[in-house]
């Protein structure tokens, strides 16, 4: 039987699945492209063989599967990114409601806790699916994954990480313990786009006044000490906000020292 594999349907976590369908092909694996809460469902039934993951699909996961990160590509972002945003409505003075995709998603919890840490503000969170860059008049903002143009939206990893000075952590891989094969990790690195640095910048545009860039941040792809500290810091964020039981323990391929 084929290993069955579950990447996630947006395009935030591109260039670590840029290459994944030609991989999966190579492998001889089967590749599943789903959303957050197929991809809970996935994990949980025994139905994925390896899957990348966000925080909060794994925090989700560790009291009914018992899974191990496989320490090897991931995707954080420190600062600035543009692949995730909150668009204001023009002269909106009380933030009421906020448009989301999908409201219970990784992302949409990340702008749940930013309003509440950072602005004291509770708004309610709604299903929207219409346009990026049109807010209704119903709603106050929408939440945006995807890349766009404009630059008066508030960038989440970057406001992310002017609050808690620590990597926002998007997606890393992970599968179940004592079944994790070697062709996982030769997948996980074909996957990849080709020639993936481990940390690369990220700019917005350059300030036509001053020549500088405006917004500058950059790109973790590949497991390390600090993506390690930062996901365990989200976690113990998400349980406090009562997304988990328990505060889940970062668990690698062959680590038994977990933090807890």
């Amino acid at each position: 039987m084929k290993k069955k594999i579950y990447i996630s349907n947006n395009d935030i976590c591109d260039i670590i699945t840029a290459n994944a369908k030609s991989a999966s092909e190579h492998f001889d694996f089967e590749l599943k492209l789903v959303d957050e809460k197929n991809m809970l469902k996935a994990i949980t039934s025994n139905h994925a063989d390896l899957a990348l993951v966000s925080p909060l699909v794994y925090g989700m996961c560790m009291n009914k599967a018992d899974l191990r990160i496989i320490p090897e590509k991931c995707l954080a972002f420190v600062g600035f990114n543009g692949k995730s945003s909150i668009l204001f409505r023009q002269g909106e003075k009380n933030l009421s409601k906020v448009g989301a995709l999908h409201i219970n998603d990784y992302l949409s919890v990340i702008a749940k806790i930013l309003f509440s840490e950072r602005y004291d503000i509770e708004p309610q969170f709604v299903e929207y699916s219409g346009s990026s860059t049109e807010i209704p008049q119903e709603l106050s903002a929408i939440l945006r994954i995807g890349d766009f143009p404009d630059k008066s939206s508030l960038d989440l990893s970057e406001d992310w990480f002017d609050s808690f000075e620590f990597p926002l952590p998007i997606a890393f891989w992970v599968g179940r313990n004592e079944e994790i094969i070697p062709e996982f990790i030769d997948f996980i690195k074909s996957s990849a786009a080709d020639e993936l640095p481990t940390e690369y910048p990220v700019h917005e545009h350059i300030d036509e006044n001053t020549g500088q860039y405006v917004r500058s941040g950059s790109v973790i792809t590949k497991w390390n000490d600090e993506v390690r500290s930062a996901l365990d810091q989200t976690l113990q964020m998400l349980y406090l906000r009562t997304y988990f039981t328990d505060i889940p323990a970062v668990k690698l391929v062959g680590d038994e020292n977990f933090l807890v």
